[in-house]
């Protein structure tokens, strides 16, 4: 499914509950995030339907999704997208699950991936387990390293 981007709306998003899906996911990001923020997101989420990959959904109280791929056989969570459970909340991330990939498709592999990104560099908020980036630090860059990140992992 489609959605398209606009500005922040006053959706009614506080009333949302888990589980998580698409729909509601959907309306978290439209009603707390500018326009250009909204397109980021929704490039991530597109690109792991387009690559044939699958998303899944998180059941807890703060909205969260990942993103699971397939890379010769082997199925890996390349990414979790935890957003804002309230307004109030600023704890929205992008966390890059490198302890996970490593144990599925080897250190050096990973390692070459995401080494030129900001979640392969332990100064971003990283343990070397998993690196995640504050939604409010990604850039239109970190969103695209990220896919290319991902797409070298799918195509090794």
């Amino acid at each position: 499914q489609v959605h398209a981007a606009q500005g922040p709306a006053s959706v009614a998003v506080d009333d949302l509950q888990p589980p998580w899906n698409e729909e509601k996911i959907f309306r978290v990001i439209q009603s707390r995030y500018e326009l250009d923020v909204q397109i980021d997101l929704m490039r991530l989420l597109a690109h792991t339907e387009e690559s044939g990959s699958r998303i899944y959904y998180g059941s807890g109280a703060q909205p969260a999704m990942a993103g699971w791929y397939t890379s010769a056989g082997v199925e890996f969570s390349a990414w979790n997208l935890y957003l804002p459970a309230s307004a109030e909340d600023q704890s929205a991330r992008v966390l890059a699950k490198l302890a996970g990939m490593k144990k599925k498709l080897g250190d050096a592999a990973v390692e070459e991936a995401f080494s030129r990104t900001k979640f392969g560099d332990n100064k971003f908020g990283g343990t070397g387990l998993a690196n995640s980036v504050r939604v409010d630090d990604l850039t239109s860059a970190d969103i695209d390293e990220l896919i290319e990140a991902t797409n070298f992992l799918i195509q090794r």
